[in-house]
């Protein structure tokens, strides 16, 4: 995954969401981070970041 966020054009960020927790994809998909999220960086090199729901 992290390689391919490095040669990525145009995805500069994706979300990892646990799709068997109850909700999780929904919320995501309204926008909150409630997953681990992969920022690739103006250097092409890839971070994660978790975020834990409330």
């Amino acid at each position: 995954m992290l390689e391919l966020m490095a040669r990525a054009r145009f995805v500069r960020e994706i979300q990892v969401v646990n799709g068997l927790e109850p909700g999780l994809i929904t919320r995501a998909l309204r926008g909150e981070h409630v997953g681990t999220i992969i920022t690739a960086e103006a250097s092409s090199s890839a971070r994660p970041r978790t975020c834990r729901p409330p």
